[in-house]
């Protein structure tokens, strides 16, 4: 007697994968369905987006697809290899500058440099990660109306901050009353520009616009989590002794400015195995005869079939039985003389939970209810096991019709739930 039964693999429009199963076929058909950015109030937002197919610069495999500053993108500051974002805090207006003028009684300015932590959370479980940012550098133009010659007020040195801070190369000003700035994080109390006479009030300015940021982002590990949109928020304050500081003479036209972080994890779905006909020959070690002892069958009959699974996204697991109807939401196999054996099936992912948080082991399918495979982490080919069975009742049925073949094709449906 030959009982055999097909299983195949498929994905669907929204990632979906098939084990098909006795006398098993194993076919793949691959959607993905992808994440959906909404629109913000944040000031800026600085987004990463981790792909596998994609190939990061450096890090752990995010890849930051920020646009560029104004500035980066204008040619006003040379920025090739760093990371920038715009400061859009209004204008900065100063108030008279003396000559000579140093620290924060000169064109100065102070920010962040220190590590930021920030929170992020999964915008559909709620689940936090974290990931910490840090401002590098600042870059801005002062303007000047009028016939102003900003080389009279700063001299040739004009792009060199005062005391201990270093210039970051930036493009001689494109006009005689304009000059771009580009100051390395400081490393002691902020940066300032001492001019070589006095200015009057309102002379220089910065215009809204004009500020830039250079930054570190560094993202959690996307193997510790899901798929998903991880956001998170910050607010740096602008003023005296605050976050972004101008020093005395500035007077500032935001108090406060608003970053947005969006982190993207889309880690890849993957059956393997997936693309080749898996065959089960349910029969006993020994054969049928030695199994059948007067025609009475002992025990049951079970074969494992064993995959990987990949998947940073909760699944939804279903069978499909093939021409015949299930019995009690179970798959049948059956003879030419349409004698049914139905067919138990249990499937075990280890690493995963049960929507309980109970280990992934021998969840039994049914064609009646779809079961949910939950992830908390990524699944990178993971050890699935389906164990396919026939019980006593379903034996003594075959020790019935002794020399004849019971088969079927059955799917196992693997969906990810991505949306």
């Amino acid at each position: 007697m030959a009982n055999r039964s097909n299983l195949a693999w498929h994905r669907t429009s929204h990632l979906r994968k098939t084990i098909q199963g006795f006398l098993a076929t194993v076919a793949l058909v691959t959607g993905v369905s992808g994440y959906s950015q909404f629109a913000n109030a944040a000031d800026v937002t600085i987004s990463a987006e981790y792909r596998p197919s994609t190939r990061a610069v450096k890090g752990n495999g995010f890849v930051n697809v920020t646009p560029a500053s104004k500035l980066c993108r204008s040619g006003a500051w040379s920025c090739q290899g760093m990371n920038t974002i715009d400061l859009p805090i209004g204008p900065v207006e100063y108030g008279p500058v003396a000559a000579g003028a140093t620290s924060r009684e000169a064109f100065f300015v102070r920010w962040p440099n220190a590590q930021t932590r920030i929170l992020l959370r999964e915008e559909k479980s709620n689940r936090v990660a974290y990931a910490t940012f840090r401002v590098t550098g600042i870059a801005g133009q002062y303007v000047a109306p009028g016939k102003t010659d900003m080389a009279g007020i700063f001299g040739s040195g004009m792009h060199a901050p005062s005391g201990r801070c270093a210039a970051i190369p930036a493009p001689r000003p494109t006009s005689p009353n304009a000059m771009t700035f580009a100051w390395a994080t400081p490393s002691d109390g902020g940066c300032a520009g001492t001019p070589l006479r006095d200015v009057a009030a309102g002379e220089i300015s910065i215009p809204g616009g004009s500020l830039a940021l250079s930054y570190e982002l560094v993202p959690p590990n996307p193997v510790d989590l899901p798929s998903g949109i991880y956001r998170g928020s910050h607010t740096f304050f602008v003023g005296p002794g605050q976050d972004f500081d101008f020093g005395d003479q500035a007077r500032v036209s935001r108090q406060s400015v608003d970053l947005e972080f969006v982190l993207v994890v889309n880690h890849p779905f993957h059956l393997s195995n997936q693309n080749s006909l898996i065959v089960v020959d349910l029969a006993p070690p020994q054969g049928w005869h030695q199994w059948f002892n007067g025609g009475k069958p002992r025990g049951r009959i079970d074969h494992h079939v064993d995959f990987g699974l990949s998947s940073g996204s909760p699944l939804q697991v279903s069978i499909r039985c093939g021409t015949q109807p299930a019995q009690d939401g179970r798959c049948v196999l059956r003879n030419e003389k349409s004698s049914e054996v139905p067919l138990d099936l249990r499937l075990t992912i280890i690493g995963a939970t049960t929507e309980s948080s109970l280990p992934f082991s021998r969840i039994p399918l049914t064609a009646h209810t779809p079961v949910k495979i939950m992830v908390d982490r990524y699944l990178n080919n993971a050890q699935g096991l389906l164990d396919i069975g026939i019980d006593n009742g379903g034996l003594a049925e075959m020790g019935r019709n002794m020399e004849t073949r019971y088969g079927e094709r059955i799917s196992v449906i693997f969906d990810a739930l991505t949306e």
